[in-house]
């Protein structure tokens, strides 16, 4: 594990999740992450779709250069309803 964790909060690949103080990642699938497992466990680490980030532990694909901004990961309309249930 890296010495210091990453911030969502400052990465251009963050997104917001409407109605939810939780993150979306617009990485996408290719990214090396680490949840925290109770935050997974619980519920609250549902990454790419829904998370939060205090539970990140690592990631690889944190940025906050501009130029490394990607177009928005779509996914189908069924995994989004699934995305957005508690």
């Amino acid at each position: 594990m890296s010495e210091k964790k990453p911030n969502c909060r400052t990465c251009v690949h963050r997104l917001s999740v409407p109605g939810s103080a939780h993150s979306r990642c617009n990485v996408g699938p290719t990214a090396k992450v680490v949840g925290n497992l109770m935050g997974v466990k619980r519920g609250w680490f549902r990454w790419p779709m829904d998370y939060d980030p205090v539970w990140l532990q690592e990631c690889d694909s944190w940025t906050d250069e501009e130029s490394d901004r990607k177009p928005r990961v779509q996914y189908d309309p069924l995994t989004e309803i699934f995305g957005m249930l508690r």
